[in-house]
């Protein structure tokens, strides 16, 4: 029936109707009167991606993304949900959006905020918080008929590491209305983290033995994978088939404090022949009890895939003892006398309460000599080193691109591997013996510099009752003045997860007699 609208004079005329049929009158005239606006709309939301994966960041740049017209060219974390309302004129409209109950994620503003504006306080001498999310305080204000819904980040993973996380999904709820007319509602449900996958393996070390366990994903697992200090770790990428964002990077997260960040490069984990998108070995745990370490693989859009493991760092009373023996023993050598040096350390922790002893990084082995001939006394300390990135010493490394920064998170640009002896200062300048950086042979040396002896490896483990050879060679010992030289030397070996230990060896030299 089409609209009918009424003048002042028919109302009046039917007001003074007082006969039986102005109660019917009446009625069909208000019946009419609420025809004259728009009938209750229909409201519908739309998205053109309805799976998202995660974020790798909480804070969104809603400048970047309103610009982006093509939603199905937006980030795999972020989606636009689009409102279509009918029953009244858009510029009455009023947008009333919500996130459901449970829901997780950010809604944002799908506005080109200004640079300078997209602070949510800004002081006299900061800014706080970012004007693009929208919280439940802001959502009211916000009256537009697209938003932005962004993935939660890896915060989200829950702690009951024993069967795989499959994501979630967000609910979003728009209302609309026209003055005070409801014109109606609807919803939407768009998931996250569940179209691919990256999984977490852990490879560790058994206490007694040290040969390391298969690489474990820690699935159908009530309790954490019981670990050493230094578990490494691998990621495996499942894109169920969809094309993936390029890759950023990878961040392997200890949950004990630490995170390393390394590029994606195809890798092993100890003797498993499984080929990995990523690895770390340097996860170093200086404290016992129940951690939760995380991988993130950070695509260049900004989206994350992201896994977690459990672990139990296990305590340990660990005791190391440092052997020295030179071969042949005697209190006074001749000078330029030939003997085998040999220096090893053994693991003597008790087996209920240690375990495996770890050697990494600088100086963990060291030699403080000290000379004295008539009158006249020198001290010098050389140290013994396990390979390490040049400036980043705790970093251990095959080669220099293990200390690339987008391989190792701590290490700075232009760092280098050391793998072979070299100066204290001058690391780029090889030597054997002290007198190699020595300026009249080294023009760049300093006079003070010693030669740091890199044993070739970049860690070593002691298992319990075992014992490593850290140095086994021929030394000849020499002393070109007239007078005998009586040198004393303390030998220390500093692990990383024991207390250091130190042996003292006493000997003397003979001087050269003149002809």
């Amino acid at each position: 029936m089409g609209q009918r609208r009424f003048s002042d004079r028919s109302i009046r005329l039917i007001a003074s109707n007082r006969s039986r049929s102005m109660g019917l009158a009446a009625v069909v005239l208000l019946g009419q009167l609420v025809a004259v606006g728009p009938a209750s709309g229909t409201v519908s939301l739309s998205a053109a991606r309805t799976e998202l994966f995660y974020s790798a960041s909480a804070d969104p740049d809603c400048s970047k993304f309103s610009k982006i017209t093509d939603d199905t060219q937006l980030p795999f974390n972020v989606v636009r949900i689009r409102a279509t309302v009918d029953g009244a004129p858009a510029e009455q409209i009023r947008y009333l959006w919500s996130m459901l109950k449970n829901s997780q994620g950010i809604l944002a503003a799908d506005l080109d905020l200004p640079a300078d504006k997209t602070s949510a306080v800004a002081g006299l001498c900061a800014e706080f918080g970012n004007a693009c999310i929208l919280t439940e305080d802001k959502l009211p204000f916000y009256n537009f008929p697209t938003i932005l819904l962004i993935a939660p980040t890896c915060d989200v993973l829950p702690t009951d590491t024993s069967k795989r996380f499959r994501g979630g999904s967000m609910g979003i709820r728009l209302r609309a209305t026209a003055g005070r007319r409801k014109l109606g509602k609807s919803t939407i449900k768009i998931g996250f983290g569940r179209t691919a996958f990256v999984t977490l393996f852990a490879s560790v070390l058994n206490k007694v033995g040290g040969s390391r366990t298969p690489p474990t994903d820690g699935l159908g697992r009530r309790r954490p994978i019981a670990s050493d200090i230094n578990p490494h770790f691998g990621a495996i990428i499942d894109s169920q088939g969809q094309l993936l964002p390029d890759i950023d990077g990878f961040v392997f997260d200890s949950g004990g404090g630490g995170s390393e960040s390394v590029g994606p490069r195809v890798c092993s984990l100890d003797d498993s022949a499984v080929p990995f998108a990523a690895c770390v070995y340097n996860s170093l745990y200086k404290s016992a009890g129940k951690v939760l370490p995380s991988v993130q693989v950070k695509f260049k859009d900004g989206s994350a895939l992201c896994d977690n493991i459990s672990l139990r760092i296990l305590s340990a009373i660990n005791v190391i003892r440092l052997n020295v023996k030179v071969t042949p023993r005697r209190s006074t050598y001749p000078s330029e006398s030939p003997v085998n040096l040999r220096v090893s350390a053994t693991n003597i922790s008790d087996r209920e309460t240690g375990s495996n002893i770890l050697l990494t990084g600088g100086g963990v082995l060291t030699c403080q000599e000290s000379l004295t001939i008539g009158t006249a006394k020198d001290s010098k300390t050389t140290s013994f080193d396990l390979q390490h990135c040049s400036m980043t010493t705790t970093q251990s490394c095959f080669t220099d691109a293990d200390c690339d920064p987008s391989f190792c998170q701590d290490c700075q640009a232009n760092e280098t591997c050391l793998t072979q002896s070299h100066c204290s200062a001058h690391t780029d300048q090889l030597c054997a013996h002290d007198t190699d950086c020595d300026p009249k042979i080294c023009s760049s040396c300093n006079p003070d510099e010693t030669c740091v002896q890199v044993l070739a490896t970049p860690e070593i483990t002691v298992p319990i009752g075992k014992t490593v050879v850290l140095i086994d060679k021929p030394v000849t010992v020499r002393n070109a003045f007239p007078d005998p030289a009586k040198i004393k030397d303390l030998w220390t070996v500093n692990p990383f997860n024991a207390d250091s230990d130190d042996v003292t060896v006493k000997y003397g030299i003979r001087g050269q007699r003149g002809p």
